[in-house]
């Protein structure tokens, strides 16, 4: 396992060392060095350990193959088989009446209880793999199954209450894991050795398992040879990073110069920007002033000029809707100008998303009468709230609602759908109108960009800039879906109150 640096910690470091004259290089490499010694003696440690864990896995699943023989030869009583040499009748069980038994046809048989069994077996088991293992206890039937001196002190343990004992241990010059599990008295023991005074429930002894170590430490070897390869490879790998790094610092003061003159151009961008805010904002404040006065003027001629004719009052209402373009444009500016500059607040609330939309749809209704748009509001009585500023909100929905009216056709409608997902609202208003080409929805949101039609359709080009901004300074966002010729959907997501998350 190596240790990994902070970035800024090793530059910390390399500054202050400089301060002091220490030559890097040197340093790196030394301390490079002890850190991957370090690990590689750590990972040969915990390489060595793993050893003892493996075959402790190998002596519970040993152990558990022979418990469920042994179980099984218990709860069947014994096995009866034909006695031989090697199976002789055991002296042990005398004290059965059954223990020979004849069947009908004259076959001699003989019980093997389950330690006969297992004893065999344990001793086959070995003789083919190496593993040894046995039935021992302080009381026992068979002189063979005597407890040795550390089977004796694993016996003292479970006296105490341990569940199992392991340890690497010597046996006939070789290295073993020793390996030992306690074994209680069952009813089907008492058959066989309940002569010796034990009861059900009491300990009647252990079994034993040795795992060989042999292979576990050969294949430990590989995968220390690996260990080093794999170290030696990244101690190189530092060592070249150590000459690159080393190389990169005497080049550092030449580009520090370039990077002061870097951030000083960044400030004075931000300056300029600065300033640019501040002029737009001023010039639009002073523009208001005289722009009033020509609104003002305007709509004075209108109402008292009763001797105009109809193409002077034309012209006042051109200059009047002129006015009243260039008033919005400077609105627009200055919002811009504020949210670019960071200036804007929102005031984010609970707001009622429908009777938001009810304002607007109240607002334009002169606009939708004027081209017969019918409006479908699916959203209707229900009652989401969200989190939002809700002068800007309807700012917004006023906004995407005026362009599905300018943008649609004579006749056309308007839905206003909605979908929830998570703890967000997607409202959708879509429109039949012209559409959007692809090229256009690229640069929709930029700021002076306008759609492409075919008549000419007033707007400022900042509305959808603005709304963008809004939304997502209000944690949620915009965006657009249209078909040129067959209409467009623009939907905002906003954040619900969790109240509203199991209305649906």
């Amino acid at each position: 396992m190596l240790f990994i640096l902070s970035p800024y910690y090793i530059v910390g470091c390399v500054d202050l060392m400089r301060n002091y004259k220490i030559n890097l290089t040197v340093f790196g490499f030394v301390f490079w060095t002890v850190l991957v010694a370090s690990s590689l003696a750590w990972n040969i440690r915990d390489n060595n350990s793993h050893i003892i864990e493996f075959a402790k896995i190998a002596a519970r699943e040993n152990f558990n193959k022979d418990q469920a023989f042994r179980l099984w030869g218990s709860r069947h009583g014994g096995v009866y088989v034909a006695p031989d040499e090697r199976t002789p009748p055991n002296p042990a069980l005398a004290h059965i009446p059954d223990r020979d038994v004849i069947t009908t046809t004259g076959k001699k048989l003989t019980l093997m209880n389950p330690a006969y069994m297992l004893r065999q077996m344990m001793n086959e088991y070995a003789d083919l793999y190496g593993v040894k293992a046995k039935i021992t206890g302080r009381k026992y039937l068979n002189p063979i199954n005597k407890p040795d001196e550390w089977e004796l002190k694993a016996l003292d343990k479970f006296d105490k209450g341990i569940k199992e004992v392991t340890e690497v241990d010597l046996i006939d010059g070789k290295k073993y894991l020793r390996y030992m599990h306690p074994m209680f008295m069952e009813q089907s023991c008492m058959k066989c050795h309940g002569h010796l005074g034990f009861k059900v429930g009491d300990l009647r002894g252990g079994v034993g398992v040795a795992i060989p170590l042999d292979k576990y430490i050969e294949s430990s070897k590989h995968s220390a040879i690996n260990l080093w390869v794999g170290h030696v490879i990244v101690w190189l790998l530092g060592v070249s990073l150590i000459i690159i790094f080393a190389r990169y610092i005497k080049q550092k003061d030449i580009y520090t110069e370039q990077n002061l003159a870097l951030q000083r151009e960044v400030l004075v961008a931000e300056k300029i920007s600065q300033a640019k805010s501040e002029f737009l904002s001023r010039m639009s404040h002073e523009l208001r002033t005289p722009l009033n006065a020509i609104l003002g003027f305007g709509q004075l001629l209108i109402m008292t000029g009763t001797n105009l004719e109809d193409k002077q009052k034309q012209n006042i209402n051109e200059i009047i809707d002129a006015g009243n373009h260039l008033l919005n444009l400077i609105n627009g500016v200055l919002n811009l100008s504020e949210i670019e500059s960071g200036k804007a607040i929102l005031n984010i609330e609970e707001v009622e998303l429908n009777k938001i939309i009810d304002k607007c749809l109240v607002m334009v209704d002169s606009f939708l009468n004027k081209k017969n748009i019918t409006v479908n509001n699916n959203i209707g009585e229900h009652n989401y709230k969200v989190m939002a500023d809700s002068v800007r909100l309807k700012q917004v929905i006023l906004n995407l609602l005026n362009n599905a009216i300018k943008y649609n056709n004579e006749n056309g409608s308007i839905t206003i759908r909605y979908k929830i997902v998570s703890n967000v609202i997607r409202v959708g208003i879509v429109d039949t109108g012209v559409g959007i080409d692809v090229e256009s929805m690229e640069r929709l949101f930029e700021p002076f960009e306008r759609f492409d039609v075919k008549e000419n359709i007033e707007g400022t080009g900042i509305g959808l800039t603005i709304a963008k901004e809004l939304i997502e300074m209000m944690g949620g966002c915009i965006n657009v879906e249209s078909i040129k010729g067959k209409g467009s959907t623009f939907w905002v997501e906003l954040n619900l109150k969790a109240e509203n998350l199991y209305d649906e």
